[in-house]
């Protein structure tokens, strides 16, 4: 049995941390549902560029995580936070039922065509591609 390096450890996780932000990105873009605009917005505005800053610090300046622990563990909760959105949602897609579909609706006087799923979890959406 081989021995794991604490650096094999750390680039395996980091590899997780970044499919995990990949992957959370693709859900939140390629899923639609009720909370588009505010979703999309918090990624383009606080968490993308967060998620940047920090992956950036961790490759360029190691040792910043002991210097400023409450900024590195606060990041990593918004980071978490923003990015468990995305995958949530493409959870919900994957685990779609395709027998429940809604295809209209009326609001007040008007009549919308609305081509949603009910997913895995429950939540409503619709795909873009």
């Amino acid at each position: 049995m081989s021995e794991h390096t604490e650096a094999d450890v750390r680039r395996f996780v980091w590899f997780l941390f970044i499919l995990f932000i990949c992957s959370g990105s693709y859900g939140a873009t390629w899923v639609s549902d009720e909370f588009d605009s505010l979703r999309l917005s918090a990624l383009a505005f606080v968490g993308v560029p967060l998620a940047t800053a920090f992956l950036l610090l961790a490759h360029l300046a190691p040792g910043w995580q002991q210097r400023y622990a409450t900024l590195y563990r606060l990041a990593l909760v918004v980071i978490i936070a923003h990015f468990a959105w995305g995958n949530i949602l493409l959870v919900n897609a994957f685990a779609a039922d395709d027998g429940e579909q809604i295809v209209a609706a009326n609001i007040g006087s008007d009549a919308l065509d609305l081509p949603k799923k009910k997913g895995g979890l429950g939540i409503y959406y619709e795909t873009r591609w």
